[in-house]
Parts: structure tokens; C-alpha cells; sequence
């Protein structure tokens, strides 16, 4: 009798543990596919969010780069009532720090390169401004504004390198 009773409990647990397998694999089948779904979806997500910011970066920095081009920072920040160039270099070079110091976080969208490119640009200008400011053909700030407004007419800014080597790394993104 004992064996009759280990037959039947074997004939009638046997099926249930196979459907058992059978729903539980499924079911994990099922859970996992939706599971990847979720984060395919998740990353792609991320991959948006992640380009526009980058996008967002690139214009910040191309805007930082038009402001501080010698001829449309003296333009927009004329020389005040007083003749001391001194003064007036120093709020030029203010100007262009402020607008660095506000952008400064941009750089962890960018490529190190067109970082350096910006960050080498803005140092150029201040140098440019500096070196206009202490030489003795400029007397005052009339005279150190448009000795830069001309330069900067006749060379080819720092900053058009760096912003043609932003928008060929944008172009590269897409």
C-alpha cells in the first residue's frame, strides 16, 4: 500500500511541479522582457535629456564667445566719463570674467578640447586688453578703446577658432 500511495502522490505532484516550472519561467520570461523595455526606454530618456543639455552647453558657450570678441565687448561697454584706461581695463576684464565665472559649469557638457579652446580665447582677450592698456600710445581710455576696436577689425579673434571648433563638434553629434 505504501508504494500505491507514493505512485499516486508521484502521478498527481509530478504534472503540478511541471506546470509549476512551466508558469514560473514564463512568467520571469515575461517580467524580465518588460524589465528591459523600462530601461531601454530609461536610457533613451537620459540620451535626450543628456543631448539637449550638451546643446544647451555649446550655445551658452557660443554666446559667451560673441560677447567677449573685443569689438562687441568695447561696443557695448564704452569707455565711461573718466580718461583712466586703468579703470576701464579693469572693467573689461571684470566683464569677461563675470560672464566666464557664469558659464563656468558648461564645461561638464563640453569636450576638454573646446574647453581649453574657450578657456585659452578668454585669456587671449584679457591679454590683448592688457597689452593694449599699458602701452604708452594709448594715454587714455579713449584712446586704449579704439586702439583695440581696430585690432580687433583687422585680426581674426581667438574666439572665431574656437566657436568654428564648436560647431564642427556639434555637427559631429548628429
Amino acid at each position: 500500500m505504501d508504494k500505491e500511495l507514493l505512485s499516486q502522490v508521484i502521478a498527481y505532484s509530478l504534472p503540478a511541479l511541471i506546470v509549476g516550472a512551466t508558469v514560473y519561467a514564463i512568467l520571469y520570461k515575461f517580467f524580465n522582457y518588460h524589465l528591459q523595455l523600462k530601461r531601454a526606454q530609461f536610457s533613451k530618456d537620459m540620451s535626450q535629456q543628456s543631448l539637449e543639455r550638451r546643446l544647451q552647453a555649446y550655445e551658452r558657450m557660443v554666446l559667451f564667445l560673441e560677447r567677449i570678441t573685443p569689438n562687441k565687448l568695447l561696443l557695448r561697454m564704452p569707455p565711461s566719463a573718466t580718461d583712466d584706461k586703468m579703470l576701464y581695463l579693469q572693467v573689461l576684464i571684470d566683464a569677461v570674467e563675470n560672464e566666464f565665472q557664469h558659464n563656468l559649469t558648461q564645461q561638464i557638457y563640453m569636450s576638454t578640447t573646446a574647453w581649453d579652446l574657450i578657456t585659452t580665447s578668454k585669456n587671449s582677450i584679457i591679454k590683448l586688453l592688457k597689452d593694449h592698456a599699458v602701452s604708452t600710445d594709448n594715454p587714455d581710455a579713449a584712446t586704449f578703446h579704439e586702439s583695440v576696436l581696430l585690432e580687433g577689425l583687422n585680426e581674426q579673434s581667438s574666439t572665431k577658432h574656437a566657436i568654428t571648433f564648436i560647431k564642427q563638434e556639434v555637427a559631429d553629434l548628429f
